[in-house]
């Protein structure tokens, strides 16, 4: 793709403003030479698509990949094999390769509204090396015309109590989702990352070989890219446009549960949800009104629920497998764990609610969430719904490794040796502080 159909918003109207490129001059430590040539600084554009393209050569081993990065979330992975020949033109006395190049589009939509991405090469010897950063602010996608059902996202980690709040919630008629424990089907991820392929690929960049034509893209005899016009209403209306599809799917799907579930008045459909994961945060852009609850539990516990888990089925999950022992496991949830509080503390009017409360005072903490939600309740209502969610099936004892509610909270004082406990007590120092477990 030459400079004439690259994917660049036409400044009118700024909804999108770059304020600095900043090349990282500690890569020449391991890095040959590179530059990033978009975006560009102190540009404004008018759209929600972000192109970044440059070229790199590694100096000790080649480079294979680069990636895209906006905090812990990985948001494209692109490969350094674009034809570049003004690149070695321009170095005639250094050994660069012709396909030394990279191009690549990304939406920015739930991106924080002041972003700063990072640029990274990862060498064929499997070196990562920053090569810089992009900072910019953005305008969020137009909010959805039509409001109901909305998201409640139930945002929490494996083991603390996810499918259990499901169940309290789905005893309410206006709170839908498909009923069959433990509540794992979910309808947004799938129109979530058709929103993205739709919005980041519609150029032709990353196009299958199988549907290359003689004009070199699978838009036939002329790429619309050449036209400034149609590249801005690519970046922008276009992107508006699939996200009212994608949201209107989303609750398309939900009203037909809800019809089968007999659920006329459903306002809201549950889903579980990862904290701050890009898909969380993709939702929480495209429903603005969506409500969320923060689902915690010590993390001690938490641990210890999971290795008895483990224990019980017979094979490691929740990424135990990355751990060498029991001691290291800690440490491998610590990011996630860590996501959990920026969660919290990026969404204030999200509800924090605690495992040990929802276990042991399911009414009260039940009432609660429904208050939050400005869905009608009453005491006798409420008592019903927790009682008709204690009737327990066959799917629900196996997901139990504790046998009484009593002997899920603090099990970790009594099953985990010392050694694990200070694991658990450094890696999640700062969280238990946030949620006073301490």
């Amino acid at each position: 793709m030459n400079a004439a159909d690259r994917f660049e918003p036409s400044p009118s109207e700024p909804s999108l403003a770059i304020d600095e490129v900043h090349h990282d001059p500690s890569a020449f430590e391991s890095i040959c030479d590179f530059r990033i040539d978009l975006p560009k600084s102190t540009r404004e554009y008018n759209g929600h698509l972000l192109e970044f393209a440059g070229w790199v050569v590694g100096r000790h081993s080649p480079v294979d990949t680069l990636i895209i990065r906006n905090n812990f979330f990985t948001l494209a992975s692109i490969s350094a094999s674009v034809p570049r020949r003004d690149v070695p033109a321009a170095f005639p006395g250094l050994d660069y390769p012709i396909t030394c190049g990279f191009n690549t589009v990304i939406s920015l939509t739930g991106l924080p509204r002041k972003f700063q991405l990072t640029l990274a090469a990862i060498t064929r010897a499997g070196q990562t090396i920053t090569l810089g950063y992009v900072v910019g602010r953005r305008a969020p996608i137009p909010p959805p015309d039509n409001y109901e059902p909305l998201p409640l996202l139930v945002t929490s980690l494996g083991r603390s109590g996810s499918s259990w709040i499901m169940h309290l919630l789905l005893q309410h008629p206006d709170i839908t989702a498909y009923r069959r424990w433990p509540y794992e089907l979910r309808g947004s991820p799938y129109w979530l990352q058709t929103f993205r392929s739709l919005v980041e690929h519609p150029h032709g960049l990353d196009q299958p070989s199988a549907l290359t034509v003689e004009s070199g893209s699978w838009w036939g005899g002329s790429n619309p890219f050449g036209s400034a016009a149609l590249r801005a209403w690519f970046g922008n209306d276009y992107v508006v446009h699939v996200a009212d599809f994608c949201r209107d799917s989303i609750q398309r799907f939900y009203k037909k549960i809800a019809d089968i579930q007999d659920q006329p008045s459903a306002r809201y459909f549950a889903e579980k949800i990862a904290p701050n994961s890009s898909q969380a945060k993709l939702l929480r852009e495209l429903f603005p009104a969506a409500h969320e609850i923060i689902l915690v539990r010590d993390f001690r516990d938490m641990v210890a629920s999971i290795l008895a888990f483990n224990r019980k089925r017979g094979y490691k999950a929740f990424g135990q497998v990355l751990a060498t022992t029991d001691e290291a496991y800690p440490f491998v949830l610590q990011e996630s764990v860590m996501t959990l509080v920026e969660a919290v503390r990026e969404n204030p009017n999200a509800l924090v609610v605690k495992y040990e409360d929802l276990v042991t005072k399911p009414a009260t903490t039940l009432a609660t969430i429904l208050a939050h939600l400005g869905t009608p309740h009453d005491t006798a209502a409420v008592e019903e719904m927790v009682r008709k969610a204690k009737v327990t099936t066959p799917e629900m004892e196996q997901h139990q490794t504790s046998s009484s509610v009593d002997e899920s909270v603090g099990r970790w004082r009594s099953e985990m040796p010392e050694s694990l406990v200070a694991a658990c007590r450094e890696a999640f120092k700062e969280a238990l502080v946030e949620f006073n477990y301490v």
